[in-house]
């Protein structure tokens, strides 16, 4: 009997895949393991608008138990039923939020969840904020409609554009006003214990780090490591805030730093993923691969590393699945060989060439001096890659087939898109679960494609 009760339970746990922070998980990979939508299954039309709600910040959803998490148009984290079915009404359903999350005087967004805990930055002026919240909205929270206080905050100096969370901490960047500039990283204890007090409870870093330079992005974790890219270069630092580390409050150095020809893109994060670390650079606009570990292309003595992967060409935040890198370039979505064998050529670094394309249907306005879309990063699941974009006051998602099967011909083959939406934004979509989320213009409604099963 006991068998069998820890067999239906494995399986009701690893049915559920969800979303639950920007570009899918803490290493940025933008490539989800959820197997609810096939290529078929868009192809033949089966995909739909399934519920919508009203005005929203200027984020990108994610979706964690059976919820979805989004800013809203008032200013705090609206927090809607993932299927469209409570406080929604009509066909496609117009849903009102579940709860709200406010931290009082400061405008949030850009959630993330993770062990039962919301988390979101704000801003108000120069002072930045992280919130946490109860992410099943029961704790600290009252009123009808139902509004939710923080379980804890810490103020920041002007906050990055997302908060990072793994195992059991909140990674988040912040911009101080020094000259020259520099980037701050600061880690926080999410459950809100250690380094935390008073009432309402409050929260110091376990520790920080500053580097020169600037950027607009958290750090990415992966294996024990937060990489942070700053306009100077990349930054590795131990993500448990012990080797490198000393001084009470704790303030570390890096393991190891790399230097990204021409300085890091705007806007760019790690993306961690195949033993490599993947930059974008600025100048030349090419796509980065660092060796993950900093071992190879290092050197041990100055703890300096160089590429061992690029390609040329390539913008900022792909993803990377079944060792294929997935990116923005000039007027494509060009899919290379992440582990550096196809269509890659040198021995200590290893120049890459596009395997095939997908055609995007305009510019992106990272490359283009005029007339251009703003393109979400490409986004994977079940062997579909999505992308939203906003083009000429025309705003969708498109959906392609990720093996390049699908709508392609050509050589070298390019692909057109399995299916396009209306209502879709640059902001990078989140797939869970039978549903696609995505925000459907700048500052506007969240938009919930699916199946009709889901």
């Amino acid at each position: 009997m006991r068998k069998t009760v820890l067999v239906v339970v494995f399986v009701l746990v690893g049915a559920s895949c969800d979303w639950p922070q920007y570009l899918y998980g803490p290493e940025r990979s933008g490539s989800s393991p959820d197997t609810s939508i096939s290529a078929a299954a868009i192809s033949g039309g089966q995909v739909v608008l399934r519920w919508n709600a009203g005005g929203g910040g200027d984020t990108a959803p994610v979706a964690a138990g059976g919820l979805v998490y989004h800013g809203g148009a008032g200013g705090g984290v609206d927090v809607f039923d993932s299927r469209g079915r409570s406080n929604c009404t009509g066909s496609p359903a117009v849903c009102s939020p579940l709860w709200t999350a406010v931290a009082q005087g400061t405008v949030l967004s850009h959630p993330a969840v993770a062990n039962g805990v919301l988390v979101a930055l704000g801003l108000n002026g120069s002072n930045g904020l992280v919130a946490a919240f109860d992410a099943a909205g029961v704790t600290h929270c009252s009123g009808v409609p139902k509004v939710c206080a923080p379980l804890w905050t810490a103020t920041t100096v002007d906050t990055a554009s997302s908060v990072t969370v793994a195992q059991g901490v909140v990674y988040q960047s912040s911009k101080f006003p020094s000259f020259p500039p520099s980037v701050g990283v600061a880690a926080y204890d999410l459950a809100g214990s250690r380094n935390c007090g008073g009432s309402p409870v409050v929260c110091t870093p376990l520790w920080s780090a500053t580097v020169p330079g600037d950027t607009s992005v958290p750090p990415s974790v992966a294996n024990g490591v937060a990489y942070l890219a700053a306009s100077t270069g990349l930054f590795a630092f131990d993500a448990g805030g012990r080797t490198n580390c000393q001084f009470t409050p704790v303030v570390c150095e890096p393991l190891w730093v790399a230097g990204v020809p021409g300085g890091v893109a705007s806007g760019a994060y790690p993306v961690v993923a195949n033993g490599l670390v993947f930059v974008a650079g600025a100048s030349p606009k090419n796509l980065y691969g660092f060796d993950a570990a900093g071992v190879r292309g290092c050197d041990a003595t100055l703890g300096v590393c160089g590429p061992v992967w690029n390609a040329a060409q390539a913008g900022p935040n792909p993803s990377v699945a079944d060792g294929k890198v997935y990116v923005n370039t000039a007027d494509s979505i060009a899919v290379f060989d992440a582990t550096g064998s196809t269509n890659c050529q040198g021995t200590t670094v290893k120049t890459c060439s596009a395997l095939w394309s997908y055609n995007t249907g305009s510019p992106d306005c990272y490359w283009a001096t005029g007339a251009c879309g703003e393109l979400s990063p490409p986004v994977l699941a079940n062997g579909v890659l999505y992308q939203g974009y906003f083009n000429k006051g025309t705003n969708g998602l498109n959906a392609y087939d990720a093996t390049a099967t699908i709508g392609c011909s050509g050589v070298p083959k390019r692909c057109g898109p399995i299916r396009f939406w209306s209502g879709g934004s640059n902001g990078a979509p989140a797939i869970s679960n039978g549903f696609i989320y995505i925000r459907a213009a700048f500052s506007g409604p969240l938009n919930a494609f699916g199946l009709p099963s889901a």
